[in-house]
């Protein structure tokens, strides 16, 4: 009798750790990768996690988050605890993502931006939105407290000349100590008034040094505008005076759009430059740096 209660406790012990992921004594608790599996042949999709994000995570009721008929609801569910997301490719496989608030899949993004058309039917009202929104932007990037303009004069490199057009590198105080650093494509000769294009850069290898990036501001100073490429804070040649982390801290930011700010002030004192004819383009980084100076 003693032997056979043996042999049964022994056996509970055995089924009790050879469930111990999948009982209520651990939550129902499964690694990640698992439950995803099950997603894939749920849902007949394909998620690749290949930068191994999911290594050894593991998440109490895991298999219970996954909502019957809603894929989109069972990723959000079974990622968010660990901050991933998901982003649905053009071949319909799903890759997994560190959270970053600025980016989201193509749907999301045509979500946001239908959501956004249909809040204003009118020319007035935008006009409307956008005051408020310019006002917003100022006193969010803290531009309202910005101290005056230095007085200094920027340092520039002896101008090289090429087939049509000139280049010359520029340092830039824009606050006490603070340079913006970049470089200024004209036409060449320069004698009549030109269009003004702006250039932030962007989060590339090499910076505004970076081959195409020299070739579009080239193309467009020999097509007649004045040019402007420059770096951003503590990114580039910016990083001759600020390490590269304060380019995460919140005021990198602000300093950059007050760069785009003074580099048109100092535009405006050039001779034969266009106010009146004033462009910004950019990629990345740059990209939104380009609609952050097209609000304000």
């Amino acid at each position: 009798m003693k032997r056979i209660k043996y042999i049964f406790l022994v056996s509970i012990f055995a089924l009790t750790f050879a469930n111990a992921q999948s009982t209520s004594d651990t939550n129902f608790r499964k690694p990640v990768s698992e439950t995803l599996k099950k997603i894939e042949t749920l849902f007949n999709v394909t998620i690749n996690d290949d930068r191994g994000l999911l290594k050894g995570k593991e998440l109490d009721y895991a298999d219970w988050r996954i909502e019957p008929g809603n894929l989109a609801l069972s990723l959000t569910n079974i990622l968010a605890p660990f901050e991933l997301m998901y982003f649905k490719q053009p071949d319909g496989t799903y890759i997994i993502r560190k959270y970053e608030n600025h980016k989201v899949s193509v749907d999301k993004g045509k979500e946001r931006l239908f959501y956004l058309e249909s809040l204003y039917s009118t020319k007035e009202e935008w006009e409307k939105r956008k005051t408020e929104l310019k006002a917003c932007m100022i006193e969010s990037f803290g531009l309202d407290k910005a101290p005056p303009t230095p007085k200094s004069k920027p340092l520039l490199t002896p101008k090289r000349i090429y087939k049509d057009y000139s280049v010359e590198n520029i340092a830039l105080e824009i606050l006490p100590g603070v340079y913006a650093t970049g470089s200024i494509y004209k036409p060449y000769p320069l004698n009549k008034k030109a269009t003004v294009i702006l250039t932030p850069d962007g989060h590339f290898g090499d910076g505004r040094y970076r081959k195409d990036e020299q070739y579009r501001c080239a193309m467009m100073a020999k097509m007649g505008a004045i040019v402007v490429g420059y770096d951003l804070f503590a990114w580039g040649e910016s990083l001759l005076q600020f390490p590269e982390e304060t380019h995460r801290n919140s005021i990198a930011s602000t300093v950059q759009v007050l760069t785009g700010i003074r580099f048109l002030d100092y535009l405006a004192t050039v001779k034969n430059a266009d106010m009146t004819r004033v462009g910004v383009t950019g990629g990345s980084g740059g990209g939104s740096h380009t609609m952050f100076l097209a609000s304000n």
